[in-house]
């Protein structure tokens, strides 16, 4: 028996007072056994969550937590594998034969699992477990659509970490994948649920803000920017601490940038501008000959500059 079954059976029997045999009154035939099988259930299923997440943090331990026990998609598998659970065991003790009835079903249910694994292996950037260059234009496009139909607000973050290259030939690729872990990591837990992050390629990554303006967006980057900063990468040969910083580039929707490939442009012009105004900072479509930056330091923008970004 695994642990989250061993749970689950010692969860059942403490709530009913007694452990198997059971019968059907036992299970299902009044509403504390009803009960008692939910809870039961569901203990057992978060153990299971708890027990997968912390493998996956051992072996990937940039993997954001909330990615791993809060996903709609996995939720969602997961309450069906625990319905199903629930009936199999049902029918079972009602009359064994009813079983076979539920092989269609059962088959369904895990081709179904294994169509969301190979969906999601589809998308993914193995790297960085973030959406992969193809995924992200597809939602980014039907978002930007959305957008301006309705006449909303979004906005494209383009992040580029400073002197990659440089980073991998001193300390070797090795530590340049868990740079580019470590940042994927900050990008997504300093962002809303509701935002994509996807890796570009290389040490590129583009980060879309749904129902954000420009001004909103420039403080998501230079928090992007700060977290990134502060990060401390894994020891590599015995040295101190590694640590990387980015350029960001912004861009709002507007007037002159009205679908995907005017924001990426955009955006992309102000990253270069952030990169030859000395990296580790971020700039602004539009703003970006005339902001003097969103400081690497944290908050000194000119007064200028701050009215020109924030109101």
């Amino acid at each position: 028996m695994s642990d989250s079954g061993y749970v689950t059976a010692v969860a059942h029997a403490m709530l009913v007072g007694h452990g198997p045999p059971y019968d059907l009154t036992a299970l299902v035939g009044t509403p504390r056994a009803v009960a008692a099988m939910g809870v039961a259930a569901a203990a057992g299923a978060v153990v299971n969550v708890v027990l997968v997440a912390g493998v996956i943090r051992r072996v990937a331990p940039a993997t954001p937590m909330r990615q791993l026990v809060a996903d709609r998609d996995r939720l969602v598998t997961d309450a069906a594998e625990l319905g199903m659970g629930v009936v199999t065991t049902v029918c079972w003790i009602a009359a064994p034969a009813l079983v076979v009835a539920l092989l269609p079903p059962v088959l369904l249910l895990q081709r179904s699992l294994l169509h969301a694994e190979l969906q999601e292996a589809a998308r993914t950037d193995a790297k960085t477990r973030l959406a992969n260059p193809e995924y992200w234009r597809q939602v980014a496009t039907r978002e930007v659509a959305r957008a301006v139909r309705g006449g909303g607000s979004l906005a494209v973050l383009l992040i580029d970490i400073d002197h990659f290259k440089r980073f991998n030939d001193t300390y070797g690729h090795l530590a340049g994948d868990q740079a580019l872990a470590g940042v994927a990591a900050a990008l997504t837990e300093s962002v809303r649920p509701g935002d994509l992050v996807g890796r570009f390629g290389g040490e590129e990554f583009a980060v879309l803000l749904r129902g954000a303006s420009q001004p909103a967006a420039a403080r998501t980057a230079e928090r992007i920017r700060g977290r990134i900063e502060g990060l401390s990468l894994p020891v590599v040969r015995g040295s101190a601490p590694l640590r990387v910083t980015v350029s960001v580039g912004v861009a709002g929707l507007g007037p002159s940038r009205a679908d995907l490939n005017e924001l990426l442009e955009s955006a992309d012009t102000a990253l270069y501008e952030a990169k030859a105004g000395g990296r580790n900072n971020v700039r602004l479509a539009d703003l970006a000959r005339d902001l003097a930056e969103i400081s690497p330091r944290g908050s000194e923008i000119s007064a200028r500059s701050r009215a020109r970004v924030w109101q």
